[in-house]
């Protein structure tokens, strides 16, 4: 391998001890990688492995406190059946609950028609009902009753959804919206700031100046223009922010590939021959994956802050769907009567946010060493 081989595939740069290993050398980088891959993993498979659907209606457990015990509990079984009894017009006399079921006496002045018991089915607290023995010539009935115990982790909200499986539901679109407008901030981003320092002349004076005008538009009102055209969605958070979160990244892929092009390899390269294209993807963008991994983990909070902003003024996620921006609206409005509505959510944003700018921050100290 000649001198100038060597300049081109190994760069000053590459002798140096690679930046990851320093990175895990810190405990609050570890940390929060582990929390990330948690928060991940929930994420992905919490709303599959957990039993209660994100969308699921128990109009029987409305605003469920957080426990770890099984629902009903004795109070709620007798109150239930209480309502039940006036439903069907008749007299409950002794009952026995018991862990799986519960043994019931019902007595009217007239023969009970077996076919009111078909309440207790549709109850999410109580399942089919069936006759142990009559009585009094059908006035008095002896049912047994299966109970259906339900743990609400995390409690339930104003409609009876359970909270916990929405914080995961809730979770993943954050998440997701998160990391794909870095995907879109990544993609553009690099093109685009990639093509402006590595051109120069006037089409960077042009490229530089649309990002300028496109930065200079109102967040708010580009989400407000937004949802005139595509209505209230998914869809409507990830073309908003990826569309302006792009920018920073132009600025920065611009500014290190200013810097690059003046490497000595870079100029080695041109020498031998090699095209724009070539030298762009195989000695420029290399040498810029450290800065660029920082600045993206600093971007997907950023990301995911502005999402539940977003959806806490209702422009973003639309029912069924929720995000945690939506969860923090509606526990907003419940604060005095139920605060954990609000504060489990507003717990795993904050976790959330907290693990991606440490680690942000120990990758850019990272960066740092490894450049100097």
């Amino acid at each position: 391998m000649t001198q100038m081989e060597t300049m081109i595939h190994l760069p000053a740069d590459a002798a140096r001890p690679n930046f990851m290993k320093k990175l895990l050398r810190a405990n609050s980088a570890v940390v929060s990688l582990a929390c990330l891959g948690i928060l991940a993993f929930a994420a992905l498979f919490g709303p599959w492995l957990y039993p209660h659907p994100y969308d699921r209606v128990y109009r029987d457990f409305v605003l469920t406190s957080p426990s770890l015990a099984a629902h009903p509990t004795k109070k709620e079984t007798e109150a239930a059946l209480a309502d039940f009894a006036q439903r069907m017009h008749v007299v409950i006399g002794k009952s026995s609950v018991r862990k799986d079921a519960v043994t019931i006496e019902l007595a009217s002045t007239t023969a009970i028609d077996e076919r009111v018991l078909r309440y207790f089915a549709h109850s999410e607290i109580f399942g089919a009902a069936h006759v142990i023995s009559r009585a009094e010539d059908g006035r008095q009935l002896t049912v047994a009753v299966p109970l259906h115990r339900l743990v609400f982790l995390f409690g339930t909200d104003t409609n009876g959804r359970d909270l916990l499986a929405r914080i995961f539901i809730g979770l993943r679109i954050s998440l997701s919206v998160g990391f794909l407008a870095a995907l879109v901030a990544l993609s553009l981003g690099v093109a685009f700031g990639g093509i402006a320092g590595y051109v120069g002349g006037r089409l960077d004076l042009v490229m530089m100046r649309l990002v300028e005008i496109i930065y200079a538009l109102p967040f708010l009102f580009f989400v407000i223009l937004l949802t005139v055209f595509l209505g209230r969605s998914f869809v409507l958070i990830f073309v908003a922010i990826g569309a302006v979160e792009w920018l920073d990244m132009a600025r920065i892929v611009r500014g290190q590939t200013l810097s690059v092009k003046r490497r000595d390899y870079v100029a080695a390269a041109e020498a031998l021959g090699a095209g724009p294209a070539t030298i762009f993807w195989r000695h420029v963008l290399p040498n810029m994956l450290a800065p660029i991994t920082a600045f993206l983990t600093l971007l997907v909070p950023r990301v995911i802050l502005a999402e539940s902003f977003v959806s806490f003024l209702g422009l973003g996620v639309q029912e069924p769907l929720t995000s945690l921006g939506l969860l923090i609206a509606d526990g907003a409005r419940t604060i005095q009567s139920a605060p954990f509505l609000l504060i489990f959510p507003a717990l795993v944003l904050a976790l959330t946010l907290a693990a991606l700018n440490i680690l942000g921050d120990a990758l850019t100290r990272a960066v740092e060493g490894h450049s100097q």
